[in-house]
């Protein structure tokens, strides 16, 4: 859309991202794990325990959700502070970075030796969200078709909130607002409860059905 290559009457993007590349996968694999932990902080001395992280892990689930075990979260000293937990969680995404990037653009992603069942595109794909810096909001700044963005508020890759947040930040000199729909307690695939899985849930398949409708009037 941004060059031009095609020009829909409309655009319905499904739990997608208004922010960068980048900013959303550091985030993702970062900052939302640094401030998770923090959270378990029980008796608010600024350090995270590993008794803390047993208990934090065994009331919040979601490190469980995403396949993360509690041995992977231990701090290797005793505790965690603020700063020690940003260096660990900064150090695998800069190794996973550099690892990526290393890899011939043309090669299947996710990898066969990875926990994944399938193939679901290639590393030129995975390689953009470690180098494109541009906010994808910023893509539809000329587009003069309608766009709606459904978000869920429970999602684990693009938290609606945060998204909506970022994009409404950016909107002036906009030709066409887009129009954004918060799914309450709905996860990355639309489904009630569930930060990542699927299925989607009827009535949230109906409303964006409803919504293409509008899209193409």
């Amino acid at each position: 859309i941004e060059a031009k290559r095609i020009q829909p009457k409309g655009a319905l993007f499904l739990c997608g991202i208004t922010e960068s590349p980048v900013g959303i996968l550091h985030w993702q694999l970062v900052d939302r794990y640094v401030n998770r932990i923090i959270s378990w902080d029980l008796n608010q001395d600024s350090v995270v325990s590993g008794e803390e992280i047993t208990m934090g892990f065994e009331k919040d689930d979601f490190f469980l959700k995403l396949g993360i075990s509690v041995q992977s979260l231990m701090p290797p000293t005793g505790e965690w502070t603020r700063e020690s937990l940003s260096l660990h969680f900064e150090s695998d995404y800069t190794a996973l970075r550099e690892a990526s990037l290393s890899v011939p653009d043309s090669t299947p992603y996710p990898p066969g030796e990875s926990d994944f069942e399938y193939v679901m595109t290639t590393y030129s794909w995975w390689k953009q969200w470690f180098i494109d810096n541009v906010p994808t909001i910023d893509r539809l700044k000329h587009y003069a078709g309608k766009v709606s963005y459904h978000f869920g508020e429970i999602d684990s890759q693009a938290p609606g909130e945060r998204q909506i947040e970022f994009a409404k930040k950016r909107l002036n000199g906009f030709q066409s607002i887009p129009k954004f729909t918060l799914h309450p307690n709905r996860g990355h695939n639309l489904r009630t409860g569930h930060p990542l899985f699927g299925p989607m849930d009827e009535d949230a398949k109906k409303n964006l059905i409803d919504d293409a409708l509008w899209l193409l009037q």
